[in-house]
């Protein structure tokens, strides 16, 4: 790690090929001091104790891994979605996603089957990521933590579709926590900017330049979907269900059909039924969101407001009135929850920014 920390971990085999990391989420701490050694001495027992429970439950036969989980290997499966990948015209997203493959496979072992990558596994390999030498030839330059980042998405991805397609019967990804991927983030990663339900409304009571850019940008408030999905949508793609209207579009970024509920709030930005053609006719992207910024100005929000804002919004607001950060995941067609959890995260932060500033208020 970057502090010289050094994470500690069970390597556990188990007589049939498979391998099996258990990441203890104990730390040796570095330094030679009698205070850094006294604490490592009590590390490595709490350690030592973990060891013995585990090497317990082999013995009791407890089964630690799974022998019914499916047996394709992850290196088969990933030259197989890289190469659809490369059909489909995504060359570039398929380096990423060879160069993490390639990684995950040096870390898990070319064999490793995909119903053997569980949360351990993928929380070894987030501190595998962070302590090893990036290829560069120099010696102590570790990844990028945006490298990083970067290849563990696009593992993330590739796992979501082998559950998407029935390889596996859960996705590890979804188990995640904030806690979790924090190192990966970082402090120097982007924080997604949203708008708080008081700055929403501001903007719903402010002067926009552009009607048709007001509608569509409360509407995606609301229902989540990014600037190249409502400029395609149509009344054909609203569509009634049993238990309601949805919003129904096939998304232009990852060309996944989603429905979403269309709410009360987001249906009233909606034109008139005999509106033909678009239903949010807008101008260029950068047009727009340059109109978009002068509106947020008279609205007295000082944030970088652009349209994605209010995708952040949509999720951010939802994660604050209790909604499951799975709900949103998927209401936001993500592959994989550990995507979502950023909003989770920048919420988390926030609420203890507030909290320190009631609390100074005090003092």
């Amino acid at each position: 790690m970057k502090s010289g920390a050094r994470s500690l971990y069970l390597d556990i085999y188990t007589g049939n090929g498979k391998r099996k990391y258990v990441f203890l989420k104990l730390y040796l701490q570095p330094g030679k001091s009698a205070a850094a050694k006294h604490a490592n001495a009590e590390i490595m027992n709490l350690a030592e104790i973990e060891r013995a429970k585990y090497l317990r439950q082999l013995i009791e036969g407890a089964g630690i891994i799974n022998p019914a989980k499916p047996q394709m290997r992850f290196a088969d499966f990933a030259d197989q979605y890289i190469k659809e990948r490369i059909k489909a015209g995504g060359t570039g997203r398929a380096i990423t996603l060879k160069a993490a493959a390639i990684w995950f496979e040096t870390f898990a072992g070319e064999d490793v089957r995909l119903g053997a990558i569980d949360e351990d596994l993928l929380r070894g390999f987030i501190a595998y990521l962070l302590e090893k030498e990036a290829r560069s030839g120099k010696p102590g330059e570790t990844i990028k933590r945006s490298t990083a980042r970067n290849y563990f998405a696009a593992i993330s991805v590739m796992i979501g579709t082998a559950h998407t397609r029935g390889l596996i019967t859960r996705n590890p990804f979804n188990n995640l926590s904030v806690a979790d991927t924090k190192d990966l983030r970082g402090a120097t990663s982007r924080r997604a900017v949203y708008l708080t339900a008081e700055e929403l409304h501001a903007m719903q009571g402010a002067k926009c330049g552009n009607e048709n850019l007001k509608r569509a940008f409360l509407f995606a408030c609301f229902t989540g979907l990014r600037l190249s999905d409502v400029k395609q949508l149509k009344w054909s793609n609203i569509v009634e269900r049993e238990n309601g209207y949805f919003v129904s579009v096939t998304m232009k970024k990852t060309r996944q059909a989603i429905e979403v509920p269309l709410s009360e709030a987001a249906a009233a930005y909606l034109p008139p039924r005999e509106q033909e053609g678009a239903l949010f006719p807008l101008s260029c992207d950068v047009a727009t969101n340059i109109t978009l910024r002068r509106w947020a100005e008279r609205a007295g929000i000082k944030k970088h407001v652009s349209f994605h804002v209010s995708r952040h919004t949509f999720a951010t607001l939802g994660l604050a009135a209790g909604v499951p950060v799975t709900t949103i995941a998927r209401l936001l067609g993500h592959k994989s929850v550990s995507t979502t959890m950023i909003y989770a995260d920048v919420l988390a932060e926030d609420m203890i920014e507030a909290t320190a500033k009631i609390g100074g208020m005090a003092q």
